[in-house]
């Protein structure tokens, strides 16, 4: 043969072998680097301008193809990608991710990956970013606190920042109310700042509201900083009355006016009462107005209308005000107002934060925390079509929002933490989206959950009223890390407002804290003082969602209170139950919220399953109980009674009983039979056996009882005690010898001499069958030579037992015989090879000769690459399969049968 025709068919034949054998399953996997990207402040601009573009690689970590289906970003995000619809493994695409806000404040997003990735099919890369006005205050507002009248202030500085890329020009700032202000701000450079100095001056006793606010060039322009204060003092009387002291107009759409609400002044002097000026905060405007210039006999009314107009493309801002009524003779008149400019449709809350979740080593959440309601609200002047999505790992459920909201309906949604979360934190949002369009839509209600296996527990403590200066017992934290790998701990502090009256007392959690391991830290409260009290414990670490926090309270006895109830499973399982209900737990930690003063009683359930040894807030037997006066720390450890087994053996009837009950076995045992119970430890328990028809007991073995009296002992461990009961009644018993030889070939057999003997007195023929198993095709028949023995009282008689077998016919030829089989055809293939033509002589004859031997090669190749050059087992008609077979033999005299059986193997 041509070695250039050889070598050809040895490059074609992998490609003609591969295909019969199944590929390795391959799947897609993604990675997106950084999972999540946080965006510097950016300027709200209706112009529609946007942040600069970060970028995310996303990532092919698999060995199969990545099918992405859809990528979404959410709200005030959008995103650009250059990612194909399929990537093959380790490929790589990226995403250009921009913020432009249209909200004042924190925004949070997420950009949505689907695929068909194996472990996330939703991959989520968390956004955030802060929107930031034209002009920002800071602080936002000023509290004076109590000035006394006819004095003034020390100042306060509000810093107003130019957030512009063009410089600031400020054409007016006013207060309102009795509020000064003096400011160097008239022209500011963008990014720069500038100081405003307010003072109070009260005029009038009582609470007196205002507002700072300014005039100036930027689009939109600046929400007004709220002013508050307390003149103490007498001042003078007024004759101008105003009512009602304030308005609030709520939720007003930006960009919108409200409908009027009037204020009316009275004249409550003896004479005339001039009005001589009228002032409004920025953000107010009046409507009418019959009091300005006018002189107001005594006793007589004029009335001024004020309406909210919130500044467009600016929301969610609140607007703190006043209006200021000058008159004389009087001092100022102070009418305080509010007001809120929000996006068409609004939410609340506007943001939801589901804490931190704790998770098991494996990602399952310990305790989900339950969906949150949203109420949405049409603040637009018509009907919207509303849509409503949520982005990130969230879900939204029992939407009632119809198509069309009208003019000022409410709606309400469930948003819900998602098992499919990312350890760590986990952004998102649910967009609200309208009809009527607009800068301010769609709006976004920002979500943010914290997934982490580093636990503490419990996630709060309350101490209850204790005593100033007295030192409570200790509430004790478990810091679990399932996260699987170590946790480096670098600080453990008290924070917050009462910190001083806590102390750590013990703390077991050093550093390294390995993966699995647990410790923990003894918290104790000695008040400084009455009153309710607060404070946090921290757990400063290398993990997710550090730090980990537990709050702490004290100083109220109000409650309600929380039982904390860790169960250990010692050597039983069961449940713990409180009376009253509150508590039902089975397995872990649970919890449950009892009101002050209640008493409470913890008990296992069922109570004889098992013992319960208590610690922290419990002591005592089955059960325990206490009052609620702060919260409670109790483990539960379960212990299982003493088992008590009772068998009945013997070729006897009987039944036992016991005292106390708990103990029912009889025999033959049926479904109405106990033959196990618990019993408490140190009870002391008797057990009677009782004979059945035909039968006598022969006594008792096991558990220390012997005899054939009664068995008494005492319960404090398993036990297993047999009542042996012996039949009194004619019968007889089959009794093969081994099978002679016990291990045969195929096609071989075997016999065996198989014995019946009369027991108590028996007279009677035996008839005798057999039975092969297992029942296989080709399995070893059996036969009895007689199949029918009479016995004589005392007497036996006996029959022989034939077992078979089925010899191998050729076709169950042998892994040697196959190998040869398949050398002899690979050689005949090789000579009509190379009997195969020239390549001139592609016809008749030898062009079969050559496709014929190429077939068989082929054929025998593909055989030997996919497994079949292994030996293989017996076909169906080749003989008695090799193995052990169980031989029953079944004596029936009447109606009474007895069995007994011999093995057979089958080489």
């Amino acid at each position: 043969m041509n070695p250039k025709y050889f070598l050809s068919l040895m490059a074609v034949l992998p490609l003609l072998i591969s295909p019969a054998c199944p590929p390795p399953l391959k799947f897609a996997g993604i990675t997106l680097d950084p999972p999540s990207l946080v965006f510097s402040p950016q300027l709200i601009d209706p112009s529609g301008a946007a942040s600069n573009s970060q970028t995310v690689a996303i990532t092919n970590s698999g060995s199969g193809t990545l099918s992405i289906s859809d990528i979404t970003a959410s709200g005030q995000f959008s995103q650009s990608n250059n990612c194909p619809t399929s990537m093959t493994a380790h490929t790589s695409c990226t995403m250009q991710v921009m913020f432009a806000p249209n909200a004042v404040g924190s925004v949070n997003g997420a950009v949505t990956i689907t695929s068909n990735a194996l472990a996330k099919r939703i991959a989520v890369v968390g956004l955030s970013g802060v929107g930031l006005p034209p002009i920002s205050f800071q602080p936002g507002s000023l509290d004076f606190g109590s000035i006394a009248v006819g004095t003034s202030s020390s100042a306060q500085s509000v810093t107003l920042t130019n957030n512009l890329a063009t410089t600031l020009t400020i054409s007016h700032i006013g207060v309102s109310g009795g509020y000064t202000q003096t400011s160097n701000c008239s022209s500011v450079s963008a990014g720069q700042s500038c100081q405003i100095n307010v003072k109070f001056s009260p005029s009038l006793d009582g609470a007196i509201v205002g507002a700072l606010s300014i005039i100036s060039d930027a689009s939109p322009d600046a929400q007004p900083v709220g002013l508050n204060g307390t003149g103490l003092g007498s001042s003078v009387a007024s004759p101008a009355s105003l009512s009602p002291a304030s308005l609030d107009f709520g939720n007003r759409e930006a960009g919108t006016t409200s409908n009027a609400k009037s204020v009316t002044v009275t004249n409550t002097g003896s004479s005339p009462l001039s009005v001589t000026k009228v002032d409004l905060s920025s953000g107010y405007q009046i409507g009418t107005d019959t009091c300005s210039g006018s002189s107001l006999p005594a006793g007589d009314t004029c009335s001024i209308s004020v309406k909210f107009s919130p500044v467009a493309d600016l929301a969610t801002v609140d607007y703190p005000g006043a209006l200021t009524i000058d008159s004389n003779p009087s001092a100022a008149q102070v009418v305080g107002l509010a007001g809120t400019a929000v996006p068409p449709i609004s939410a609340l809350p506007s943001a939801v934060d589901f804490g931190t979740v704790f998770t098991d080593p494996s990602g399952t959440p310990l305790n989900p925390p339950p969906p949150q309601k949203l109420t949405l609200t049409n603040n637009h002047n018509s009907g919207e079509n509303t849509s409503v999505a949520s982005s990130g790992h969230f879900d939204l459920s029992n939407n009632s929002c119809p198509q069309t909201l009208a003019s000022g309906a409410h709606c309400v949604a469930d948003v819900a933490f998602t098992s499919a979360y990312t350890a760590g934190p986990n952004l998102g949002g649910v967009t609200l989206a309208s009809s009527s369009g607009g800068f301010l839509n769609p709006t976004t209600v920002n979500l943010r959950a914290c997934a982490t296996a580093v636990s503490i527990s419990p996630p709060s403590f309350n101490f209850g009223a204790g005593t100033p200066g007295a030192s409570s017992e200790p509430g004790t934290f478990t810091i679990t890390n399932g996260s699987g790998k170590d946790l480096n701990v670098s600080h453990v502090s008290l924070t917050g407002t009462n910190s001083g009256d806590f102390a750590i007392s013990n703390n077991t959690c050093t550093s390294p804290l390995t993966s699995g391991s647990t410790c923990t830290l003894d918290v104790v409260d000695t008040p400084a003082a009455s009153g309710a009290r607060s404070a946090a414990l921290d757990l400063t670490d290398d993990g997710d969602c550090s730090p980990q926090q537990a709050a702490l309270k004290s100083g109220s006895g109000t409650g309600p209170f929380t039982i904390y109830l860790s169960i250990n499973d010692a050597t039983a399982s069961g449940e713990i139950i409180s009376t009253p209900a509150g508590i039902e737990c089975s397995s872990g930690n649970c919890s449950g919220k009892f009101p002050a003063g209640t008493k409470v009683t913890l008990e296992g359930s069922p109570a004889s399953a098992f013992q319960i040894a208590w610690s922290g807030a419990c002591s005592g037997g089955s059960s325990c109980s206490f009052t609620m006066d702060s919260d409670k720390q109790v483990t539960a450890t379960l212990n299982r009674n003493p088992e008590l087994l009772v068998t009945i053996a013997g070729t006897g009837s009987g039944s036992v009983t016991s005292i106390p009950g708990g103990i029912n076995c009889s025999s033959p045992v049926t479904a109405d039979s106990i033959c196990v119970a618990d019993f408490a430890a140190g009870v002391n328990i008797t057990l009677t056996a009782k004979t059945g028809t035909n039968s006598r007991f022969d006594g008792w073995t096991g558990g220390g009882c012997s005899g054939t009296g009664t068995c008494s002992f005492v319960s404090n461990s398993d036990q297993t005690i047999t009542a042996m009961f012996t039949s009194t009644a004619p019968d007889f018993v089959v009794s093969p010898s081994p099978l002679t030889p016990g291990s045969v070939a195929p096609g071989q057999s075997a016999t065996s001499t198989v014995t019946v003997s009369s027991a108590n007195g028996l007279n009677a023929a035996v008839n005798l069958t057999c039975s092969v198993t297992p029942t296989l095709n080709l399995a070893p028949t059996c036969a009895l030579s007689p199949n029918s023995v009479t016995v004589t009282a005392g007497g036996s008689g006996a029959a022989t037992l034939t077992v078979s077998t089925t010899a191998p016919s050729v076709a169950n030829r042998s892994a040697a015989s196959r190998s040869f089989f398949f050398a002899f055809w690979m050689l005949m293939g090789g000579i009509a090879l190379l009997r195969g033509p020239k390549p001139t002589m592609l016809h008749g004859r030898k062009v079969r000769w050559m496709f014929a031997g190429g077939a068989l090669l082929i054929a025998m190749a593909m055989e030997s690459a996919c497994g079949g050059g292994s030996p293989v087992k017996p076909l169906p008609h080749g003989g008695t399969p090799a193995g052990v077979y169980t031989v029953m033999i079944t004596g029936t005299a009447g109606n009474k049968p007895h069995s007994a059986t011999t093995n057979l193997t089958v080489e």
